[in-house]
């Protein structure tokens, strides 16, 4: 059931991070030789983020009786486990994107942007799930990590 909901969760994320990205990419478009693609790629992860942190906390790893509650703690732990994910997922879609263009010139630059914010999800996807449930949201049961 966990991962299920942490499915639900990232598809979530998934829609709420391509969103902001093309939201930004309306508004201010890709640029000369397509520089902003990179730079509106991290605002929408954050956004993206943020709305993570908190779905996962409240719906996909809840607080149980025997989980200490560690506060900031795990916030800095999630956070770093994002920004961890944030490199995978930008590199992966920064290449994906620069690699589409050699190998699809006649490629939309938008339809581009987008294969490459997907590509790049799938392979964070993963990362943060371990990264969030022996890492950050841990249960534990008299000291011990019990996995789920």
């Amino acid at each position: 059931m966990q991962f299920i909901r942490f499915i639900a969760i990232g598809i979530m994320n998934t829609g709420v991070d391509f969103f902001a990205l093309n939201i930004l990419i309306l508004l201010f478009g890709l640029g000369e030789g397509h520089g902003h693609f990179t730079l509106f790629k991290v605002v929408s992860f954050m956004c993206a983020l943020i709305n993570s942190f908190i779905w996962n906390k409240k719906w996909v790893f809840p607080n149980n009786p025997h989980q200490k509650n560690e506060g900031v703690s795990e916030v800095v732990k999630f956070t770093g486990v994002s920004l961890l994910s944030l490199v995978v997922n930008m590199t992966v879609a920064t290449f994906t994107y620069r690699l589409g263009f050699i190998l699809f010139p006649e490629l939309s630059p938008i339809i581009l942007a987008n294969i490459s914010a997907l590509v790049g999800s799938a392979f964070s996807f993963t990362f943060n799930f371990l990264g969030y449930k022996y890492l950050v949201f841990k249960f534990k049961k008299e000291g011990i990590t019990v996995p789920f």
